[in-house]
């Protein structure tokens, strides 16, 4: 019985070498692909839109890079999904975030009373080489950080 094709365990056999591929080079195995479905919903891009303030910008240093962390002030209480969106610049040695969140539709019933919010985002080694300045800008204002 051990050496049937009955046995589970003898289903696939022994491993065996074989020569790498190309296809493990171009793609990060932590991230997982996406798969079609019947029931999928299309991809939507980010529809964020600014919030009011930046109140804190602060850059933590860590072992890999930095973490900068954001405080701000939401218009309403019922902002959602708060990103730090890179903004495109031509200033060499900047990097520039909008500060954005996203908000449901107005309604009779919404809160519309401002909301503190905080977000953080990890910039490793490579992506801060050369920058000498960050900067976080909102509908209001924008605060930033040299180094």
């Amino acid at each position: 019985m051990r050496e049937s094709r009955m046995n589970p365990f003898n289903w696939f056999g022994a491993s065996r070498q074989a020569p790498a591929t190309d296809t493990q080079a171009q793609t990060n195995p932590l991230i997982p692909q996406r798969r079609g479905g019947a029931f999928r919903r299309p991809e939507v891009g980010y529809m964020g839109q600014p919030l009011d303030q930046v109140t804190t910008l602060a850059i933590e240093q860590v072992s890999d890079g930095a973490i900068v962390r954001v405080e701000g002030i939401a218009q309403r209480a019922d902002a959602y999904d708060i990103r730090l969106v890179p903004v495109p610049t031509e200033r060499a040695g900047e990097l520039h975030f909008a500060l954005q969140g996203q908000f449901p539709e107005l309604t009779s019933s919404s809160i519309r009373l401002p909301r503190p919010v905080v977000v953080a985002t990890h910039l490793g080694e490579q992506e801060l080489a050369g920058v000498r300045l960050i900067r976080v800008s909102a509908a209001r204002n924008a605060r930033e950080s040299r180094r």
